[in-house]
C-alpha cells in the first residue's frame, strides 16, 4: 500500500517540477525581446532583468548553473546608485524573422572598473564572451571600435539567446544605459554621435579661445569668467566621453579620483560669476546675495578638491551637489530679477541655460532622490552646451559691439560738443568783429569820405595850388568808396544786419547780388517749398553757403556760375556750380578741399555732408543739411 502511494507522490512531484520548468521557460519566451526583419534598435525595456551581488568569484557558469532570482528593471536606464557589488544584466532576444541578425549590445558608458559579457544559446552553452574590460581597456583591443563598450550578437533566425552582462564600478553612482541596434543602424548612430561631439565640443574650444583673445583686448571680466566657463565645460566633455582615455591615453583618475568633480566645482565658479557680470546682477540685488554668492563660487571649488585629495565619504558627495544645486537656483534668482526689469540679457540667459539648469536638477534629483534616468537626459548631457553657447557667444559679442558703438557714440558726442562750442565760439566772435566794423571803422571811413568832399570844396576855390591837391583827392575818393563798400559787404557777410527779417533765401540772394563785380555773374536759384528751421541751422546754412560760394567764386578762369538751394523732402540742399577750365583736377581737389574744410566740417556737425567733384570742365559741390537734428546723435547725447 505504501508503495504505490511513493510512486504515486513521485509522480506528482515530476509533474510538478516539469510543469514549474515549463512556466519559467513560458515566462521566460514570454519576456524575451523579439526582434524581426524590420527591427533597428530598442532600449529594451521591460526586458531587461538584474542580479546583484559581493562575490567576486561568481561567473557565468555558476550564474548557469544556480540560477539566482533575477529581478525585472522597469526603468529605461537601469540605476544601481551607489552600489560598488557585481551586477548582473541578463536580456532574452528571440529573432522572430527569416534571416539572420547581427546585432550589437551596447553599454553607453565607459567609467567601469570591470565589465565581462556572454551570449548564451538555449542550451546553456556560452557561445561569445568578451571579459575584464573597463574604462582603460582601448578602442584598438575591443570588438567594436568605439569609446563606450559594444559586442556584437549573431542570431540565426527562430532562435533565442541570452546576453550577459555583468558591470562592477568601485566608486559612485552605477547605471547601465543599454541599448540593443542592428550593425546598420548601430553604425549610423556612431558616425551621428561621434559627429556632433567633436562639432560641439569644436564650439566650446572656440569659444573658449575667442572668448579669452578678447579679453586680453577689452580687459572685461565678463569675457574671462565665459572663456573659464567653456574651458571647464569643455574639460568635463573629453572626460564623460572618454575622448582623453581613448585617444590620448591620458588617464585624469591617475592625478585625482575626483578629477571631474574637481572640473565641475571649478566650472560652477566661472558660471556663477560669468552669470553676475553678463546680467549687471550688482546692479538689481542686495549686496547680501552678492557677497553670499561670491562665497559660494570658492566653497564649492574648495569642496570639490577636499573630497577628491581626502576621499571623503558619500555624505561630502550629496553636500556638495546641494550646494551645486543651490548655485542653480542663485543663478536663476538673478534671471528672474532681470527678466523682472525687462533686461534683454536676461531673457536670452534663460532660453540659452535653460536646458542646461534642468540637466543639472535632474542629475542632483538622481544622485540624491534616486530619481530614474532615461535616454534624453544621458543623450542631452553632451549637446545641452550647443543652445547655450551659440546664443550666449552671440549675446556677448552684440554686448561687445553696443559697448563699442556706446564709445565711439561718447568720442562722437565729445567731438560734436567741442565742434559747437568752436562754432559758437567764432559765431560770437563774427558778431563782435561785424558790429566792431560797423561802428567803428564804418563811422570812421563815413568821417573821412565827408571831409574830404569839405576840402574838394574849399580847394576848387584856390585856383593857384588847388590843381594839384584836387587831383589827389580825386584819385583818393574813389579808394575811400570801395573800402566802405567792402566794409558793408564783410559786415554783412559775417552777420547779415537783416537775417532774421528777410530769411535764409534772401539772405543768400544778397550775398550772390554782392559779389565783387567781374567778367562772370553767379546766378541764384532756388527750387521745393520752403521748410522750417531753426534760427541756428538756418544760420549756419547761410554760412556754408556764403564760404562755399566766395571760395568757389574767387577761383580764376570761371565762365558762369550758380549756388542753388533747394528744398528737398528731409533735407536743404546747396549746390554750387562754377564752369571753368582746370588743367591739373589732383592739384584742384587738394586746393578746393583745403578751401572747404570749414564748410565741410560745419555740415558735419549739422548732421548732414559736403560732397566735391572736379573735372575737366568745372567745380560741383553739394551740402545736404536735415532739417532737424538726427535722432542718433540726440540718443547719444
Amino acid at each position: 500500500m505504501l508503495k504505490p502511494l511513493l510512486i504515486l507522490f513521485i509522480c506528482f512531484g515530476l509533474n510538478a517540477l516539469c510543469l514549474a520548468q515549463l512556466r519559467d521557460q513560458t515566462s521566460a519566451k514570454t519576456n524575451a525581446f523579439i526582434v524581426d526583419d524590420d527591427f533597428s534598435e530598442s532600449d529594451l525595456l521591460g526586458s531587461v532583468y538584474a542580479f546583484s551581488t559581493a562575490d567576486s568569484s561568481l561567473g557565468v557558469q555558476e550564474i548557469l548553473s544556480q540560477r539566482p532570482q533575477f529581478r525585472l528593471l522597469e526603468r529605461e536606464i537601469p540605476h544601481f546608485g551607489n552600489d560598488n557589488r557585481y551586477h548582473w544584466v541578463r536580456i532574452n532576444i528571440r529573432n522572430a524573422g527569416v534571416q539572420s541578425s547581427q546585432l550589437v549590445s551596447y553599454l553607453h558608458l565607459n567609467e567601469l572598473t570591470d565589465l565581462c559579457f556572454y551570449v548564451v544559446d538555449d542550451q546553456n552553452r556560452v557561445i561569445y564572451q568578451q571579459e575584464h574590460f573597463s574604462q582603460r581597456t582601448y578602442i584598438n583591443k575591443k570588438p567594436i571600435q568605439t569609446r563606450f563598450f559594444a559586442f556584437p550578437v549573431n542570431l540565426p533566425p527562430k532562435k533565442e539567446v541570452t546576453v550577459y552582462w555583468r558591470i562592477y564600478k568601485d566608486e559612485n553612482s552605477v547605471v547601465a544605459p543599454i541599448r540593443l541596434y542592428t550593425k546598420e543602424s548601430f553604425d549610423s548612430f556612431l558616425v551621428m554621435y561621434d559627429s556632433l561631439a567633436f562639432l560641439i565640443l569644436g564650439v566650446l574650444l572656440s569659444a573658449f579661445l575667442l572668448s579669452f583673445i578678447l579679453f586680453f583686448i577689452t580687459r572685461q571680466k565678463v569675457l574671462f569668467y565665459y572663456a573659464g566657463y567653456c574651458l571647464f565645460y569643455f574639460f568635463l566633455c573629453i572626460v564623460n566621453d572618454g575622448i582623453v582615455l581613448q585617444y590620448f591615453h591620458i588617464d585624469p583618475f591617475k592625478i585625482a579620483i575626483g578629477a571631474k568633480l574637481v572640473a565641475t566645482g571649478v566650472m560652477l565658479f566661472f558660471l556663477l560669476h560669468f552669470s553676475k557680470h553678463f546680467l549687471g546682477a550688482e546692479k538689481l540685488i542686495s549686496a547680501r546675495f552678492i557677497l553670499f554668492t561670491d562665497h559660494l563660487s570658492f566653497i564649492l571649488p574648495a569642496l570639490a578638491l577636499a573630497i577628491a585629495l581626502f576621499s571623503l565619504n558619500a555624505m561630502f558627495f550629496s553636500i556638495f551637489f546641494l550646494l551645486a544645486g543651490l548655485s542653480v537656483v542663485l543663478i536663476l534668482v538673478m534671471i528672474a530679477h532681470g527678466m523682472y526689469q525687462r533686461k534683454r540679457e536676461a531673457y536670452l540667459y534663460f532660453f540659452a541655460v535653460a536646458p542646461f539648469f534642468l540637466s543639472c536638477i535632474w542629475f542632483v534629483l538622481i544622485m540624491i532622490f534616486d530619481t530614474p534616468v532615461t535616454w534624453p537626459y544621458y543623450m542631452s548631457v553632451l549637446f545641452i552646451p550647443t543652445i547655450e553657447m551659440v546664443v550666449l557667444g552671440i549675446e556677448l559679442g552684440n554686448k561687445l559691439i553696443r559697448e563699442r558703438d556706446k564709445y565711439f557714440n561718447g568720442l562722437g558726442s565729445l567731438q560734436r560738443e567741442l565742434t559747437s562750442s568752436i562754432l559758437q565760439t567764432q559765431e560770437s566772435e563774427r558778431r563782435r568783429i561785424a558790429a566792431d566794423l560797423h561802428d567803428d571803422l564804418g563811422g570812421t571811413l563815413a568821417t573821412i569820405r565827408l571831409k574830404f568832399a569839405s576840402i574838394k570844396r574849399n580847394l576848387s576855390l584856390k585856383e593857384e595850388s588847388g590843381q594839384s591837391a584836387l587831383q589827389v583827392v580825386e584819385d583818393i575818393e574813389p579808394l575811400i568808396y570801395k573800402s566802405s563798400h567792402d566794409l558793408r559787404r564783410f559786415s554783412e557777410t559775417l552777420m547779415p544786419p537783416e537775417f532774421e527779417r528777410i530769411g535764409l533765401l534772401g539772405s543768400v540772394q544778397h550775398a550772390v547780388d554782392s559779389l565783387p563785380a567781374k567778367s562772370t555773374r553767379f546766378a541764384f536759384l532756388t527750387a521745393g517749398k520752403q521748410r522750417a528751421m531753426s534760427p541756428e541751422r538756418e544760420l549756419a546754412s547761410y554760412r556754408i553757403a556764403t564760404e562755399t560760394l566766395q571760395n568757389i567764386a574767387r577761383r580764376d578762369f570761371i565762365r558762369r556760375g550758380s549756388l542753388q538751394i533747394l528744398y528737398c523732402t528731409d533735407e536743404l540742399r546747396i549746390v554750387v556750380e562754377a564752369d571753368e577750365k582746370i588743367d591739373s583736377i589732383s592739384d584742384a581737389v587738394k586746393v578746393i578741399q583745403k578751401d572747404l574744410s570749414g564748410s565741410s566740417l560745419l555740415a558735419a556737425h549739422l548732421g548732414g555732408k559736403l560732397v566735391l567733384e572736379v573735372s575737366q570742365s568745372g567745380t560741383f559741390v553739394v551740402v545736404e543739411v536735415p532739417y532737424t537734428e538726427p535722432i542718433t546723435s540726440v540718443l547719444s547725447e
